[in-house]
């Protein structure tokens, strides 16, 4: 069996500053996020995906606005805006939890890459690594084109 990675990036890039990708990314995540069928935990309650932008903060898949219930699977534990900012991810399997850091790299005043590196499935069992960095390879590439095209129709 070929080795598996300890980390996946992946990147994409935007036409805004730094600035205003990092402020759109993590303040308006409900409005690009596409929730169903890519929905983490249970898509046919979720209604956002919420962001608290603060260290400490939750990344939420909300299931209801008024009582706030929802599943939390991130929090974030470095928070440096406009440059980046890091979740301690909980896996929804036996409790695992792996790391994601999101990157803002200004290119010049009005284009800026994004970069997602999901890291730490070396610590995890090679089964949760396995099915994880598969998951992840699909799927932030397709959160970072929703993203964009959020960016792209403003």
């Amino acid at each position: 069996m070929p080795s598996l990675p300890d980390s996946v990036t992946s990147s994409i890039e935007v036409n805004v500053s730094k600035a205003l990708a990092f402020d759109m990314y993590t303040l308006q995540m409900s409005e690009w996020y596409q929730d169903g069928k890519h929905s983490w935990r249970d898509p046919k309650r979720a209604k956002a995906l919420i962001l608290e932008p603060y260290l400490g903060g939750r990344l939420i898949e909300l299931y209801d606005q008024e009582t706030g219930e929802g599943y939390v699977f991130g929090t974030i534990i470095e928070w440096s805006p406009p440059d980046e900012f890091v979740l301690r991810w909980t896996h929804h399997d036996e409790g695992h939890t792996t790391e994601v850091a999101v990157r803002f790299t200004g290119l010049d005043k009005t284009r800026t890459r994004v970069e997602i590196e999901h890291r730490g499935w070396s610590r995890l069992p090679d089964h949760v690594t396995e099915k994880g960095v598969g998951s992840v390879r699909y799927g932030w590439p397709v959160q970072l084109k929703w993203f964009r095209a959020f960016i792209d129709a403003r």
